[in-house]
């Protein structure tokens, strides 16, 4: 049968032959082949934890446990604890039966890493084993970087993990997560391994939760970032002490949500692949859905019914407002971003109010389908347009709106994002002028325009216009 990875890893730790004595001829390389243990013609190598080690001081034999030691994925750690004993107080950590890593107390006089393999009980050096744990603990507890550089001899190895006693103390009931995984990001005092406060480190970290749902709302296509993983988030399960603790069986998309909460190095993996950017796209592209959808309920209820409804128009007109609100409120709270991106959002806000202005008409006389009640008398619930535009007696509905629709909403946006948008900008000020708006929104208009033009590059590529929107506005078809 075939031999797992974790299989070769406690094959290699319970032999503790990972490196024989000085006395043999050949060494086990981490990739199962072998060669003579001769001088080693490196300098410096990287460790496993992507830190860089200077080797050049150690005995060629020194290089080759080394190099094997802090390069090797093949170590797994099953436990830790303190042991007080006649010779001393030291942390143990086992690797795996029979093989255990024991760190001294530096208080009791000596500095001493002892590890219970052959190789270094016969010979005394230290031994692919405490190589291993060298590299995991400089970056799991000490906080070093990929770009530190660690000059390694033997007295460097013993003084920097006995230094770190009382810290590897402070952390000896997750130290198999630290090292066997990596590192969880630091959740401070916050985190509760017992769980005993019911407190739960991601209760107070909004904005890791906030980046994981932008990332993951990526995978729905209709909520947006602050409408996805409420649920989720409900089902992380408290504390948690493994990765493996973090699994939710049938439910993938909420074990992903915990383990991105959780996991920093996972979560700073996925933000790679769904940049910032990436994902204001995704919210543009979905807050646009919703937009299309709001014109054909109004359409359909226009062309087919059945069903009378007094305060559709009001009702659109409403929503409207809520999807200019969201596209601002997710703008303020996740710019910047790279030069171009909310462009995407501008032209989306100028289609909707142009298809708002190709719905200036009382829906209600067009209707060929039989009502059963008179129509509204108000006109703001007969005229989209007039409900959003033309009304002078058009104030905010919604907490944090401005007076006039669309106006500060998209003035809202850098000039170099809207700037493109100039032409299309003067058509529809025509339009507005034409089928009537209180002369403040239209002074707003016109000096929305003005201050896109501030930065117009003339030789910018004006966009393809889509041609439903593109005409002129003598050539719109409006539905009165």
């Amino acid at each position: 049968m075939p031999t797992t990875r974790s299989q070769v890893k406690r094959d290699n730790q319970r032999s503790g032959s990972a490196v024989p004595s000085d006395s043999s001829s050949s060494v086990e390389s981490d990739k199962g082949t072998s060669s003579a243990l001769a001088p080693v013609p490196l300098t410096r190598i990287q460790g496993h934890s992507g830190i860089t080690y200077d080797i050049q001081r150690l005995s060629p034999n020194a290089i080759s446990r080394a190099t094997l030691g802090l390069r090797s994925e093949y170590m797994v750690v099953d436990k830790s604890r303190t042991v007080d004993s006649g010779s001393g107080s030291y942390h143990a950590i086992q690797l795996d039966k029979p093989i255990s890593i024991r760190i001294f107390d530096p208080e009791d006089g000596n500095l001493r890493v002892e590890c219970t393999c052959d190789d270094h009980q016969n010979n005394k050096s230290i031994c692919v084993h405490i190589y291993w744990l060298y590299d995991g603990l400089n970056a799991a507890l000490a906080g070093s970087s990929a770009s530190s550089i660690y000059t390694v001899t033997k007295d460097d190895v013993i003084e920097k993990i006995t230094g770190m006693y009382e810290l590897i103390g402070k952390h000896l009931g997750s130290l198999h997560n630290l090292l066997n995984e990596g590192p969880y990001e630091d959740w401070g005092a916050d985190f509760e391994e017992s769980g005993t406060t019911g407190r739960d480190p991601v209760g107070d970290r909004s904005e890791t939760i906030q980046d994981v749902q932008d990332m993951l709302s990526i995978f729905d296509l209709k909520s947006l970032p602050d409408e996805f993983g409420d649920e989720m988030l409900e089902e992380v399960p408290r504390g948690a002490k493994t990765f493996p603790d973090l699994i939710i069986p049938g439910n993938m998309p909420a074990t992903m949500f915990g383990l991105a909460l959780r996991y920093k190095g996972l979560r700073d993996c996925f933000q790679k692949i769904f940049t910032r950017e990436y994902c204001a796209m995704q919210v543009y592209a979905k807050l646009e859905r919703r937009t299309a959808e709001v014109f054909e309920r109004l359409d359909y209820y226009t062309e087919i019914g059945p069903r009378f409804n007094p305060r559709i128009v009001a009702r659109c007109a409403i929503r409207l407002r809520q999807i200019v609100q969201q596209l601002v409120d997710y703008n303020n709270e996740r710019a910047p971003f790279k030069p171009g991106t909310m462009s995407r959002a501008a032209e989306i806000l100028l289609e909707m109010l142009i298809r708002i202005c190709d719905r200036d008409g009382d829906i209600y006389e067009n209707i060929s389908w039989d009502k059963t009640e008179p129509d509204p008398v108000d006109e703001q619930d007969r005229n989209l347009y007039y409900n959003l535009i033309a009304n002078p007696a058009s104030t905010g509905q919604l907490p944090n709106e401005t007076q006039f629709f669309f106006i500060d909403a998209f003035g809202s946006f850098p000039p170099s994002e809207r700037q493109h948008l100039i032409e299309r900008l003067e058509e529809t000020l025509e339009t507005i002028k034409e089928n009537g708006a209180p002369d403040l929104f239209v002074q707003k208009f016109e000096d929305l325009i003005e201050e896109s033009q501030e930065q117009f590059d003339p030789t910018a590529v004006q966009p393809r216009r889509n041609p439903s929107s593109g005409e002129s506005a003598s050539q719109r078809r409006r539905l009165r």
